[in-house]
């Protein structure tokens, strides 16, 4: 059995000497905390930053939050400069074991791959530490004495570079099979002696975050005990996968607009005219600059890269659309830019298949009418109420996603 397959609560690996080094000496540390919505919300990471504190009262932390819900590994390379390096953290707890489910597990690694590599290109002295959150169902494949096929392939890439891994999985799954934790519970629950886990399976409620934070603490306490703490540059060598997610990038569109195509009637939306549009402007995690929208038909953005994939970072609702890809003006793909969760407003975004290395040109052009809306939403009842709401074929275009470099059209 390799390293990764194993089932252990903490995996110390080369550990996190410069973190401890840098708290010896008594030096200023910023700690990122990149994830999803269980890293966004109130809850391990709070708590985790709040240990450290009390733990070394002579330090000055700083905290970033670079937890993005609904998003994996994926947006979280292309996201990298933005969320997290612009800040020189110190150490980067990383959190994706929720969001990364729907991936192919060698891709995954390869996704987390491209995250270290970036993180060490920028500067091999900070720490990385991944963190394997825990939702419903798997605790049974915990108790069978296996890992989520998830956290194998996330951990492919921390045994490949040496970086510590902590599941907490494994206490929550001890604590439910000794009957004194409910994984999926209700608020008359919480009466009760037991830890009452989440209420949907996903997001842990404090007891659940309190579980994750004690977890954490006990081995940030054995990785201090296991290391010299000295300075350590961390080596990157030859790349573990060949997907080359080290090179992902994302670009507001209103500062490459003299690098790709617009066609149509596209539309700056006033932010005052749009609480959706508003709210992503102003959210300091999301930060967009523009939003265009179109719903005409055949209306299109051409972008061309060098590169293996290419996307969209746009914002969804009840009113979404379609859009088709062609791709080096030959290959369409429809996309549905409707999601089974937009019977609200939301921020979403998606890559195009994998292409084969080389320079590409993509044009995503508005399709003539939108999906079977009902036959997606996940709450039919909500469509069956209010079918008006539904109706509209709107696409909202905020930043173009890129496995590769930008390149600019000649037009």
């Amino acid at each position: 059995m390799n390293q990764y397959d194993k089932l252990n609560e903490l995996k110390i690996r080369n550990g996190l000497p410069n973190f401890f080094y840098k708290i010896k000496q008594g030096k200023n540390i910023t700690i990122a905390y990149l994830g999803g919505s269980i890293t966004y919300q109130k809850g391990w990471r709070d708590g985790t930053f709040q240990w450290f504190k009390q733990k070394y009262p002579n330090v000055e932390f700083t905290q970033i939050n670079a937890g993005v819900a609904g998003t994996g590994s994926d947006l979280a390379a292309a996201r990298l400069e933005r969320s997290v390096l612009q800040y020189k953290p110190d150490l980067v707890f990383i959190e994706f074991q929720a969001n990364d489910g729907g991936g192919e597990d060698e891709v995954l690694t390869g996704r987390m791959e491209g995250i270290v590599r970036q993180l060490w290109k920028t500067d091999p002295y900070m720490d990385i530490c991944f963190f394997y959150v825990i939702t419903k169902g798997q605790t049974t494949i915990i108790n069978e004495g296996n890992q989520t096929g998830v956290t194998t392939a996330h951990d492919k890439t921390a045994e490949y570079y040496g970086i510590p891994s902590i599941n907490p999985g494994i206490e929550v799954a001890n604590l439910e099979k000794e009957g004194k934790l409910i994984f999926v519970g209700t608020n008359t629950d919480e009466d009760t002696n037991k830890i009452v886990f989440s209420l949907d399976g996903v997001h842990p409620i404090e007891g659940g975050h309190q579980i994750y934070t004690d977890v954490i603490a006990r081995c940030m306490e054995k990785l201090e005990a296991s290391c010299e703490a000295k300075p350590f540059g961390h080596l990157l060598g030859e790349p573990l996968t060949k997907f080359g997610w080290e090179n992902a990038e994302m670009h507001d569109i209103c500062d490459i607009l003299d690098m790709v195509e617009m066609r149509g009637s596209w539309e700056v939306v006033n932010p005052d005219d749009s609480a959706m549009v508003k709210k992503y402007m102003e959210d300091p995690v999301f930060s967009l600059k523009k939003v265009w929208k179109s719903d005409v038909p055949g209306d299109s953005i051409t972008i061309k890269f060098r590169g293996t994939t290419i996307g969209l970072y746009d914002l969804g609702g009840p009113e979404s659309g379609q859009l088709m890809a062609v791709i080096d003006g030959k290959e369409s793909l429809l996309i549905n830019r409707f999601t089974p969760f937009n019977d609200h407003p939301r921020h979403q975004y998606f890559y195009l298949p994998y292409m084969e290395y080389g320079d590409h040109t993509v044009t995503f052009k508005i399709h003539t009418e939108p999906c079977d809306k009902r036959s997606v939403i996940a709450k039919k009842s909500d469509f069956d109420l209010n079918p008006d709401k539904y109706k509209g074929n709107v696409i909202y275009l905020s930043r173009v996603i890129i496995l590769g470099k930008l390149m600019k059209i000649n037009m």
